[in-house]
């Protein structure tokens, strides 16, 4: 239960991230929306939107989760206050901390957001959009070998979920700390 309430924050930006994009596609609608876990869509769907509501959380959740932890530096600091350190400074670090953290765990796509474009792709088949499709796939493809097991292994594992995700976040903030 401790550990849902870690991915929520983040759960919910992702998912939200998902709903954006859809909403500002051209002739694609959200069937369903579930916050905490999923977004169906339905409308005309090519392999590169769905390339683009797959990954806008990555970009998204990672763009939040560095700002969130440069905020908390800045504030622990004392950049960002008048100057007196006290509890309430403390105590708002360790907030945006929490939400930086949940925010760089949920970044990485799941299984589903993965394998969308695949699915998309092989819906397409064959017809002439496909092989348009397949050479914005080829790049796609390559890393899928690498991405795919390690994305199905984090759905089945709460450890291994929360392992690679912190350390991606880590990642995130060890890029985003030179410039805090």
């Amino acid at each position: 239960m401790m550990l849902q309430l870690l991915r929520l924050p983040g759960t919910v930006v992702h998912e939200t991230a998902h709903g954006i994009v859809v909403l500002l596609l051209p002739g694609v609608s959200i069937d369903e929306i579930d916050i905490t876990s999923h977004v169906s869509y339905s409308g005309t769907i090519t392999v590169p939107r769905a390339v683009l509501v797959s990954y806008v959380p990555l970009l998204l959740n990672s763009v939040g989760s560095a700002a969130l932890f440069g905020l908390a530096v800045r504030l622990h600091r004392g950049e960002l206050s008048t100057g007196v350190h006290t509890i309430g400074d403390g105590a708002i670090a360790v907030g945006f901390l929490f939400l930086a953290l949940s925010l760089g765990i949920e970044a990485l796509p799941s299984y589903g957001d993965v394998m969308a474009p695949i699915r998309i792709f092989r819906q397409a088949f064959p017809s002439l959009r496909a092989i348009f499709d397949l050479l914005f796939l080829i790049p796609y493809l390559l890393i899928l070998p690498v991405v795919l097991p390690i994305v199905y292994l984090r759905e089945k594992s709460m450890v291994l979920l929360l392992l690679s995700g912190s350390v991606y976040t880590t990642l995130v903030w060890t890029a985003v700390l030179p410039f805090v």
